[in-house]
């Protein structure tokens, strides 16, 4: 749970992050890290104080005692801000193809898991080196556009030409929320997740940038 916690905090402020919890003493938890940082050589220049970690390049775990946590902070963050470029700290996302929506399920019924969901669900587990693919598509429009807790973004998502109508989340997107308005076209990156709800499975996707679109 803390290491999706950590994902979700690099979403919204891109920093290398770690998530902690405490018990008895000791405090334990998950690392996640942003493009171009090595989290574990950031961990290794605190070796001395953890009880144990481990992990690679992008992630990683570790224990400690609750007397060296402030030790601990002061020096991880001391090593990221020496060694974090001044442009990896700022998100980029990267397109691995550009699709219109009526090719997602193609000829297949609109109700079913498309064949291309169930070929990236074959190459699982994603995470580095294995990253699920990102679509991007342009010329949407939104039909529905709600706020979910004052942070995310669900939404109802068209194209021009296209019969059908799918659903979009965007986690910590709320100030995106002018740049789909209903009836103005907008440009999206996203990957395929599947939905589960009373026992039905449809496809989402899960916003990972969207903009107005560029005429």
């Amino acid at each position: 749970m803390v290491g999706i916690v950590a994902s979700r905090l690099i979403e919204k402020h891109y920093r290398p992050t770690i998530v902690l919890t405490e018990s008895e003493g000791i405090v334990s938890g998950s690392a996640r890290s942003v493009r171009n940082f090595d989290l574990y050589k950031a961990l290794l220049s605190c070796e001395d104080l953890m009880e144990q970690f481990g992990g690679h390049t992008h992630a990683a775990g570790m224990s400690m005692k609750l007397e060296n946590l402030a030790a601990f902070r002061v020096r991880f963050e001391e090593y990221v801000q020496n060694n974090l470029a001044i442009e990896d700290r700022i998100p980029t996302q990267a397109l691995d193809i550009s699709i219109d929506l009526n090719e997602i399920h193609g000829n297949e019924s609109p109700l079913v898991i498309p064949r291309m969901k169930r070929i990236i669900e074959d190459f699982e587990p994603h995470g580095p080196g294995n990253m699920k693919p990102v679509f991007y598509s342009s010329n949407l429009y939104s039909t529905e556009v709600r706020v979910l807790k004052e942070a995310h973004l669900k939404l109802k998502v068209t194209q021009a030409n296209s019969r059908l109508i799918y659903d979009a989340i965007g986690f910590n997107m709320v100030l995106k929320e002018n740049q789909v308005a209903r009836g103005l076209p907008f440009e999206m990156a996203y990957t395929l997740e599947t939905n589960e709800y009373k026992d039905k499975k449809m496809i989402q996707f899960n916003i990972k940038d969207i903009r107005e679109q560029i005429q």
